[in-house]
């Protein structure tokens, strides 16, 4: 877990040492936050067919052995929840952004300027 935790946080610096340099435009920031998550959400979704078709090849390969089999059965179940919940996380950011019609825009000219 500590190992997880760790590469996550390198993994994120960048995003964290680089985060003032995001141009939001005219978008805003609930928008710039969505587009990230649209971006991410496929590739999460690939990973997680990936690890099904793992499990199924791994099913197959058991050759009746029942550790190989409940190892397998693991494999797919885990699959199909990643994939259950990176469907339901696009729905619920799609339906909150067209039920609320979130617009964050940031106006400008009430900022202090120098």
């Amino acid at each position: 877990m500590k190992k997880t935790l760790a590469l996550l946080a390198v993994l994120l610096l960048p995003v964290v040492t680089f985060g003032q340099d995001i141009q939001l435009g005219d978008d805003g920031v609930f928008k710039a936050f969505t587009n990230i998550i649209n971006k991410a959400i496929p590739f999460i979704i690939g990973l997680a067919v990936f690890i099904f078709i793992i499990g199924l090849i791994r099913y197959v390969n058991a050759g009746g052995e029942e550790d190989k089999i409940k190892a397998a059965r693991n494999t797919i179940i885990w699959g199909l929840i990643i994939i259950f919940v990176m469907f339901s996380a696009v729905g619920i950011v799609n339906l909150l952004n067209n039920t609320f019609g979130f617009n964050n825009t940031i106006d400008n000219s009430k900022f202090p300027k120098i």
